[in-house]
């Protein structure tokens, strides 16, 4: 869910296929809200982007279990999976 902070009123709810037990990190310079997933199903994807003012998934990517927090530095994303990797995305 993301509420108006103000008033607390809801703005948008996105259904994912996983739970997201990390911190989601946000890409204010694309309006994108990154969350990754664990339990998610291996046909689908385990890292995500939702759009900040809507909540529609715009981006994603299989990485397997994945339980850490995504970081973000300047145009570049990255994230550890389960599986013992590191995963570096460019957002340019």
């Amino acid at each position: 869910y993301a509420l108006n902070a103000s008033t607390g009123k809801r703005l948008w709810a996105a259904s994912l296929l996983g739970e997201a037990l990390s911190c989601p990190a946000i890409d204010e310079a694309r309006g994108l809200l990154w969350i990754t997933l664990t339990g998610a199903p291996a046909s689908q994807n385990s890292l995500v982007a939702l759009n900040l003012k809507t909540g529609k998934v715009t981006a994603g990517f299989k990485l397997g279990e994945v339980s850490a927090s995504p970081v973000i530095t300047k145009d570049r994303l990255y994230v550890g999976s389960l599986g013992g990797f590191f995963h570096a995305y460019s957002l340019k």
